[in-house]
């Protein structure tokens, strides 16, 4: 094991241990040439085969393009028995610690702009020719940074596309192609990326075969868990074909579903007055479940009925728009509009 009096390589003094398992050690360290921090990752070496392994999967994270969502790994040394691979240190706190802190899932908007940033990180790998499959996409592998970006580290299991070995993912985040050792694709960070977002929404990781987390199946978010399923599925070629298509289906469906708890508004149009079209149309709302607000300051012709249901609400304006055209749902809650808006 690494201590702080070592200097790896003559070169890197290694400050403190990060973290340390299977056959890799994490230290953090000061490049005394360029006098600044960086990441020594060490392995021992078998043997000359598994030297020229370590150096060509070295050689693959050395080529890949530079990219904000990604630390720059920049060298390879071997120093006495143990292979080492110097990349960036990226100060800042993992998405595992973020969700510990919160106590549970993150915020929708919040969980949105993180699976955007790891979405464009991973289409920059999966760009590559071949194509660069990171493998191991986890909470524990991103950091957002203090300078506010989100970096995906660790390449301990990248793989080019076509390319076989043995890999180590992680269960609950890795694809089941990743952890079956078989040939893997881009497809296989697209399930982790669907992996991530139901985590970071939970604080559940989501386990092959255990039951869906109940924060989504009671949130009323059909459609957005409808994007999450098919990220998870066992078949490759049913998931969105690219991260980023992935990340604007799911954006797009959370700004089509309607939160439970969230209130659900329609106003109607009540002409001039108490008029029996008028009463008509709000009793068919009222016996559909809505509730006519009257402590409201309302123009004269305009009534707003409450539903705790968008359900409800939706389909008792349906049915008036065919004799009622001025009528509009919104939904909405204390914090502010959102969502779609039906108008007739």
């Amino acid at each position: 094991m690494t201590t702080s009096t070592d200097v790896v390589g003559g070169r890197f003094q290694i400050v403190r241990l990060l973290a340390t398992g299977g056959e890799a050690e994490v230290s953090v360290a000061r490049d005394l040439e360029l006098d600044l921090d960086v990441v020594v990752k060490a392995r021992r070496i078998i043997d000359g085969d598994d030297l020229g392994r370590l150096r060509r999967e070295a050689g693959m994270l050395m080529r890949i393009v530079a990219h904000p969502g990604l630390p720059m790994v920049r060298s390879d040394l071997v120093d006495g028995d143990r292979y080492c691979l110097i990349s960036d240190y990226i100060a800042g706190n993992d998405l595992r610690t973020l969700v510990d802190a919160q106590g549970g899932g993150l915020p929708l908007p919040t969980v949105l702009g993180l699976v955007d940033q790891v979405a464009g990180t991973l289409d920059h790998l999966h760009r590559h020719r071949p194509a660069v499959v990171h493998g191991d996409v986890k909470p524990e592998n991103l950091v957002l940074a203090d300078d506010g970006r989100l970096v995906l580290v660790d390449f301990g299991a990248a793989m080019r596309v076509g390319e076989d070995g043995e890999r180590l993912g992680t269960p609950g985040f890795s694809a089941p192609e990743v952890l079956a050792g078989e040939a893997l694709s881009p497809a296989a960070d697209v399930y982790s990326l669907a992996a991530l977002c139901v985590y970071l929404l939970t604080g559940t990781v989501p386990r092959l075969g255990a039951a869906w987390p109940t924060e989504l199946t009671d949130s009323g978010l059909e459609r957005l868990e409808r994007v999450l399923r098919r990220g998870l599925t066992w078949d490759p070629l049913g998931r969105p074909w690219s991260a980023s298509e992935f990340a604007m289906r799911l954006r797009s469906a959370a700004e089509m579903d309607v939160p439970t708890g969230t209130i659900t508004l329609v106003l109607i149009d009540v002409d001039s007055g108490a008029t029996p079209r008028a009463e008509s149309a709000l009793g068919a709302l009222e016996a559909a479940g809505g509730r006519v607000m009257t402590t409201v300051s309302l123009p004269a012709t305009t009534a707003l009925v409450a539903f705790s249901r968008a359900g409800d609400a939706a389909a008792a304006v349906l049915a008036l728009a065919p004799v009622h055209a001025s009528i509009a749902l919104h939904a909405g809650d204390l914090g502010g509009w959102h969502g779609a808006t039906l108008q007739q």
